[in-house]
C-alpha cells in the first residue's frame, strides 16, 4: 500500500531523508534482479514469488526475513532512524510492527511509529515527526 505523500513531503521539510522503503507494492521487487531463463516470464514470476512478501502472508518465515532485510538497509544506508509509516486499519502491518520496532531498538536503531488514517491530522503527524527529528539532533550519539 502506498502511504499518503504527504508525510515523505513532511520528513523532507523536517531535514529528514527517506532513503528506502518497504512498502508492499514500493521497491522491494527491484532489489534484486529477476533470473534470466529460456523463459522470461518464468523467470518474472519466479523472482516476484521470491522476493519479500507484504505483511499479509502472515508467517514468522516472512516477519523474520523483512525485519532481516530491513536491518540489512538501515546498515547500507546508514540510518539515523527508522519510521514506521502505517495505516491503521492495515491489520498485518500492525501485527508485524511492535516486534520489529522492538528488535530495531536492541540494534539501537531509533524507530517512529505513525499510525495513518485519511481523516488523520496532518498537523498531528508533522508534530510527532518533529519531536523524533528533534530527538535524534539532542541525542547524536545513537547516530550509527
Amino acid at each position: 500500500m502506498i502511504p499518503d505523500l504527504e508525510i515523505y513531503e513532511q520528513i523532507e521539510e523536517l531535514g529528514g531523508m527517506v532513503v528506502s522503503d518497504d512498502l508492499c507494492l514500493g521497491s522491494r521487487y527491484f532489489w534484486d534482479e529477476a533470473t534470466r531463463t529460456y523463459n522470461p516470464l518464468f523467470g518474472l514470476a519466479r523472482h516476484r514469488l521470491e522476493c519479500i512478501p507484504c505483511s499479509c502472508m502472515c508467517s514468522e518465515k516472512v516477519a523474520e526475513d523483512r525485519l532481516a532485510h530491513i536491518i540489512n538497509l538501515t546498515k547500507r544506508y546508514r540510518v539515523d532512524g527508522v519510521i514506521f509509516a502505517t495505516y491503521k486499519w492495515c491489520d498485518p502491518i500492525q501485527m508485524d510492527r511492535p516486534d520489529m520496532m522492538r528488535e530495531l531498538e536492541n540494534e539501537n536503531i531509533p524507530v517512529l511509529s505513525v499510525e495513518m488514517e485519511k481523516i488523520f491530522g496532518a498537523a498531528q503527524q508533522r508534530t510527532r515527526l518533529e519531536a523524533f527529528f528533534e530527538s535524534r539532533r539532542l541525542m547524536p550519539w545513537l547516530k550509527r
